[in-house]
């Protein structure tokens, strides 16, 4: 229903979903809860195969879609939807990618739904019964995900504009509150005829304004939209890592492929500031010599970046090096356009030569991005 020019779309109602339903979702319960050890079993084997952390693997295997069924029997939907969102925004919180929840999902699908469809003592409708249980699981889990992720984009977000705020005050600001003053000096001591220190004033103003200059040219670069309008992403990234070489002394080396047509303004941004994040990090944590940037297409509907530095390195199975060093916002940016963000790390030890970090991203888009 269109209202006032805006399309209306109906709530996801639980209750429509599972009405017709009620009593071969009892037997449902009964399958599930006689099997439950198999279940389990299979539950945490399909964990097994994939690079989890153990507060990772806790929460995943805490997951007992069984146990909330009684909700639904009872007509206890928004419980039921209340802690699938929890279960999902916990999920969100560990660090754990949409890729590898579904894998882990998809296996509890294939262990359960063998035992449901037969089980003799189940109703006809007991497999179309545990399949809308899935779904809607699953839709309720990925919403409290995404929701996680959406406020942690938000949080982000307010972050930047805080120091874009802060850089304004404190750098530009200051410099033309200086100048102001230096001017006013300036117009009254040629009022009243003291020339012998307008010449110096004059020198000293010049300097303000070529301060203020280099200030906003830092944050036209760190700010990133306005620099790739005007230039694109690869002309972007090599003047950020030239200014970045000046700043740091680090040595950055850009190789640039064949770029694709038509990438879309969402990703050059996503792929910048994965690149500025990156070499924030670099120069936080790695003390790297050197970084080496490639950027190019896969194709023609893909763009590749990966970003390699000659630091200490970390290790990247750590819980802390998942939502740590900003990777975490980086990850978040990457796959809410549909991308992979991938990260491998080796820490320097006594004896071996440095080995660093390097992030590789995928990020593909469609005809209608284009």
């Amino acid at each position: 229903m269109r209202r006032a020019g805006v399309l209306q779309t109906k709530e996801f109602s639980t209750e429509r979903v599972f009405s017709d339903l009620r009593r071969p979702l009892r037997d449902v319960i009964k399958v599930l809860t006689k099997h439950s050890g198999t279940v389990g079993a299979e539950w945490r084997r399909s964990m097994q195969s994939l690079s989890l952390q153990k507060p990772q693997m806790e929460i995943l295997a805490s997951l007992d879609i069984r146990a909330l069924c009684p909700y639904l029997v009872t007509g206890e939907y928004d419980s039921f939807r209340r802690e699938l969102e929890r279960y999902g925004r916990e999920l969100e919180k560990t660090g754990v990618v949409s890729e590898d929840i579904h894998r882990v999902l998809a296996s509890y699908v294939e262990t359960c739904l063998p035992l449901v469809a037969g089980s003799a003592k189940t109703e006809k409708g007991a497999t179309q019964a545990f399949l809308r249980l899935f779904s809607t699981s699953q839709h309720f889990i990925f919403q409290g995900y995404n929701q996680s992720r959406m406020e942690g984009s938000r949080r982000i977000e307010e972050q930047e504009r805080h120091k874009l705020s802060r850089d304004l005050h404190d750098d530009i600001g200051h410099s033309l509150v200086v100048f102001k003053l230096y001017v006013e000096m300036i117009s009254k001591d040629l009022k009243e005829g003291n020339t012998t220190l307008v010449e110096q004033k004059l020198e000293e103003a010049k300097d303000l304004i070529g301060k203020a200059i280099d200030s906003i040219r830092r944050l036209i670069l760190d700010l990133g939209p306005a620099i790739l309008d005007e230039a694109g992403i690869v002309p972007a990234l090599q003047l950020y890592a030239r200014q970045f070489n000046v700043r740091t002394g680090i040595k950055v080396q850009v190789q640039t492929g064949d770029m694709p047509e038509g990438v879309p303004s969402g990703h050059e941004i996503a792929l910048y500031r994965v690149f500025q994040g990156a070499l924030s990090n670099i120069v936080k944590h790695s003390h790297a010599k050197h970084i080496k940037v490639t950027v190019g297409g896969a194709g023609k509907s893909a763009v590749v970046m990966t970003i390699e530095d000659d630091g200490v390195g970390f290790d990247p199975s750590g819980l802390k090096a998942r939502t740590g060093f900003g990777l975490k916002a980086m990850r978040d940016r990457i796959e809410s356009l549909g991308g992979h963000f991938h990260v491998e790390s080796r820490p320097a030890k006594f004896g071996e030569s440095r080995r660093g970090t390097r992030i590789e991203v995928d990020l593909p888009f469609s005809e209608e991005e284009r």
